[in-house]
């Protein structure tokens, strides 16, 4: 199929791209700030089919032409596409050369290791992974202890294996270095910061 032929079957991005743009970053720091908590993105959406409202509206927030994206085999080519048309992002072939990567599967989440953690000098460096998810509960799930949380914080994310939680844990250990995560679903976010520690 030709190119502009590509760009007529594109849905639209954000309806009032600075505005929107604007209130989910927002809502993104307010998610990474406040670890576990639960946001629900209010923008008005026509994500393609294998991404969801969050997820979509996370990437068209932070993704632009001098980032780099990995995205797992359930997002389709023509979405991908959807992504450089509004965001002008790159689009990687391998995690470890991600600034941020799009999981669809979440049962089938590659290994934390095989994205960048930072470097010593510029921890920043690191991946930030979208993970979309069955769905959040803000109860009867894992304990989150760390920055931005009294006691601690408990969030319920169905769709994940179990080695995940596992390899967040041992990322503790490596702080500041390790990657920061952004669960998605639905409309709902919530973020687990490298700052965050996972109750065992």
């Amino acid at each position: 199929m030709r190119p502009d032929k590509v760009t007529e079957l594109l849905t639209p991005g954000f309806m009032s791209p600075t505005r929107d743009a604007q209130r989910t970053f927002r809502m993104i720091l307010n998610a990474m700030a406040h670890p576990g908590r639960i946001f629900k993105i209010e923008e008005l959406l026509q994500p393609p089919d294998s991404l969801n409202i969050g997820s979509a509206a996370v990437c068209l927030t932070l993704l632009d032409f001098e980032t780099r994206l990995w995205a797992d085999s359930c997002i389709a080519q023509t979405d991908l596409a959807w992504l450089r048309f509004h965001s002008g992002c790159r689009i990687v072939d391998q995690p470890s050369e991600a600034d941020f990567a799009l999981i669809a599967n979440a049962a089938e989440v590659p290994s934390l290791r095989y994205f960048p953690p930072g470097e010593d000098e510029y921890p920043e460096r690191s991946a930030t992974l979208i993970v979309q998810v069955d769905s959040l509960s803000p109860r009867g799930g894992r304990r989150i202890f760390g920055p931005g949380i009294q006691d601690f914080a408990e969030i319920g994310v169905e769709g994940l294996p179990e080695r995940f939680w596992q390899e967040r844990l041992e990322q503790s250990s490596i702080y500041p270095l390790g990657v920061d995560v952004l669960f998605t679903s639905g409309r709902m976010i919530a973020g687990l910061p490298r700052t965050s520690v996972i109750g065992s």
